[in-house]
């Protein structure tokens, strides 16, 4: 009796072994299903594949003060120019596509800020058959160059000019600039072929006045190309 009760306490001991290790196991399975990496959400993706903003591309730096009475000619060879004599100029060359008032050769001095003032020199092309003479240019495509620059402005001076031996005309004009008040300016305007040739001097009016004495030694200093030597 005592054997056959040996047994059955035998048995019974290894079921209940049994039953554990079924129990165990079955927890460490939760348990490595519950370890594995669940995929991301699908809004994660849709963002993830959606291209980083770009960041904005920032204002070339100012170029370095150019030496007093430089001659600077464009890369082109159309317009060059004398730097002014006094320190402190900011000059540069502008390439832009041919073939409308925005573009052409342009070369121009600056006085940096707060300072509003510019010396331009500038040529540019038109089409054949958009061909204007000088006085034409001034007196009637200038001014619509200001109306879209200036709240307003006013011609208040304007005749016959020559430079390098060609006829041209020259104008005078005050304009209010949005939030920089009066500025006054001298545009002299030059055609040859399909050539416009434009010199300029021009700022805010106490600058204007403030560099006068800058303002003839550019425009007799400009030498165009196609006008010749």
């Amino acid at each position: 009796m005592s054997e056959h009760l040996a047994r059955r306490r035998r048995r019974l001991a290894r079921t209940v072994l049994a039953v554990a290790a079924l129990g165990f196991c079955a927890t460490a399975c939760q348990c490595e299903r519950k370890a594995t990496p669940q995929p991301a959400p699908s809004r994660l993706v849709v963002a993830a594949s959606q291209p980083a903003s770009q960041p904005r591309p920032r204002r070339p730096p100012p170029p370095p003060p150019a030496a007093p009475g430089t001659i600077m000619s464009s890369r082109d060879g159309l317009v060059r120019v004398t730097t002014p004599a006094t320190p402190g100029w900011e000059c540069l060359e502008q390439l832009a596509a041919a073939g409308t008032p925005a573009g052409g050769t342009l070369m121009k001095c600056r006085r940096p800020r707060p300072e509003l003032f510019l010396l331009v020199a500038k040529d540019y092309e038109v089409e054949p058959t958009a061909v204007l003479p000088a006085e034409k240019v001034a007196m009637q495509e200038r001014p619509k160059h200001f109306q879209r620059l200036f709240a307003s402005h006013e011609i208040t001076r304007h005749g016959p000019t020559k430079h390098q031996g060609v006829a041209g005309h020259e104008i005078e004009f005050s304009a209010k600039l949005r939030g920089k008040g009066e500025v006054r300016g001298i545009e002299r305007i030059f055609t040859k072929g399909t050539h416009v040739l434009q010199i300029t001097a021009e700022g805010r009016r106490v600058d204007f006045e403030r560099y006068q004495d800058t303002i003839m030694p550019w425009f007799d200093a400009v030498a165009f190309k196609v006008l010749g030597p």
